[in-house]
């Protein structure tokens, strides 16, 4: 096998495990300082901020999002800057959360893609927990997901995570929590771009 050949299927395996990587840095919220900060998040809104609880796969920190009377909307996010177009990437995005909600109040993601100048091309939310929910139990943990195209000129994907928190019958003491962040490409649109380059090198 010639090197080039081999050097072009390393390229595309090392492609294909990149799937697993976990674009969120601190994506757990372990390291910061106190409650106010998590490194590499942004908290903005209403009552946001670290909270410690020691559980089994979660660490010893989460991101909470409380009531807060005079502004019920809170989130942390984070931006990735990928320096290239990711246009027609499927992205995943996921976290763990739980909470103590009523009524309209709930915790959810949403994803905003950027081009290079900074000029926001689109966004969406998805992936939500309400108190309605089949599998909302108070205070137990459940994973949401959601999957986006990143639209043409993609260089950024702010990740946010998002907590209503008006509306409820538990007034102050209405609370979520996230944890576990997650932004991942789908193995599917690493793979095809892997094997696209190797095809077009083999054909010249």
């Amino acid at each position: 096998m010639k090197k080039k050949t081999v050097f072009y299927l390393l390229v595309v395996l090392s492609t294909v495990c990149a799937v697993n990587a976990n674009y969120l840095l601190n994506p757990g919220f372990e390291d910061g300082d106190g409650n106010a900060i998590a490194d590499n998040w942004y908290f903005a809104g209403g009552n946001v901020q670290r909270e410690t609880e020691i559980q089994a796969g979660h660490g010893e920190w989460q991101l909470q999002i409380g009531d807060l009377e005079s502004l019920n909307w809170g989130w942390g996010e984070q931006t990735v800057d990928f320096g290239t177009d990711v246009g027609g990437t499927e992205f995943t995005a996921s976290a763990e959360f739980k909470g103590r909600i009523a009524g309209a109040e709930q915790i959810y993601l949403n994803l905003e893609f950027y081009d290079a100048a900074n000029a926001l091309i689109s966004g969406q939310d998805g992936a939500e927990l309400k108190p309605t929910d089949p599998d909302y139990i108070e205070h137990s943990w459940v994973t949401r997901s959601m999957t986006l195209t990143a639209p043409a000129n993609t260089q950024k994907i702010r990740y946010r995570i998002v907590g209503y928190m008006g509306g409820g019958t538990y007034g102050d003491w209405g609370v979520t929590r996230a944890d576990n962040a997650v932004l991942v490409p789908e193995p599917a649109s690493l793979a095809v771009l892997g094997l696209g380059a190797l095809l077009l090198k083999r054909r010249k």
